[in-house]
């Protein structure tokens, strides 16, 4: 719990609260944790120049998951799988987008709205026309309309107003979408997902994809390669007293005794 709340701690103060109470409950973890570099692994570390507050370990999952079947091919047809896969995504994300009546992606969007939200009953100070200071229960957090940055660290990693910022700007009546940062909006998105990935025609490959399936089909017997053979184990173990104990494991079929009696036959016999 410590190290993934150090983890999303959009501020170093913050981080080095939830590190003092790690290095409290287990000291050998904070020391090993502490060695690995801040902007690897810590939101309020991260290059603010990239715009993005997610942090997560199952980035390989999702992308394993996203493969799916084409994980078993040979590389020049997995390579060709993944082409085809993402001239199809890229397309589609950009007709999406068209659709779009909102000048801010739906994510950015929604995200906007749940910070204005948490904003509410913050109590805005005014200091200038650019300048103010958001009380939230007991702390006092400085926003600069500016620089587009708040004391809580959040504004500058992820691009969108923070809830202290919301605050500020529903309070003067402002436009939220002056604060989103260019890289999350619509005209960003469709310039990302313009980019084409051309077809390419089979000749144009100088190799024909059926003749190569064909042949390693009749090579391996199936693109899957051969399946696991999973028979009975026979294992010797020896105690500490140095009795020797057999042990039958999977021998025959496990449903009926016959398969456990025949591999009680075959110890027997080597014997």
């Amino acid at each position: 719990m410590y190290v993934w709340n150090a983890t999303n701690s959009n501020n170093k103060n913050a981080f080095m609260d939830e590190m003092i109470k790690l290095k409290e409950v287990n000291e050998r973890a904070h020391g090993w944790i502490m060695q690995i570099q801040l902007k690897h692994r810590c939101v309020h570390a991260y290059d603010t120049h990239v715009k993005s507050e997610h942090t997560t370990n199952n980035i390989t999952e999702s992308f394993n998951s996203w493969v799916d079947k084409y994980r078993g091919y040979p590389a020049l047809m997995l390579l060709e799988s993944l082409r085809r896969k993402m001239m199809k995504r890229m397309y589609k994300r950009l007709e999406d987008a068209r659709k779009w009546s909102s000048n801010l992606p739906p994510p950015v969007a929604k995200k906007l709205v749940e910070r204005q939200d948490e904003g509410r009953f913050m109590t805005v100070l005014c200091a200038s026309d650019t300048k103010y200071e958001v009380k939230e229960e007991s702390k006092y957090f400085i926003i600069n309309l500016i620089t587009r940055s708040c004391d809580c660290g959040l504004w500058e990693v992820s691009g969108i107003p923070c809830k202290h910022a919301m605050a500020v700007i529903t309070a003067k009546r402002l436009s939220a979408e002056d604060y989103i940062d260019a890289y999350l909006t619509k005209a960003a998105y469709l310039k990302n997902y313009s980019y084409v990935i051309h077809p390419i025609h089979l000749s144009h490959s100088g190799l024909k994809f059926s003749i190569l399936k064909s042949y390693l089909l009749r090579i391996k017997g199936s693109l899957a390669g051969p399946k696991k053979k999973r028979k009975g184990v026979l294992r010797s173990l020896q105690n500490r007293r140095g009795v020797v104990q057999e042990s039958v494991h999977s021998v025959g079929s496990m449903d009926t005794t016959s398969g456990l009696v025949k591999g009680v036959k075959e110890l027997q016999g080597r014997r």
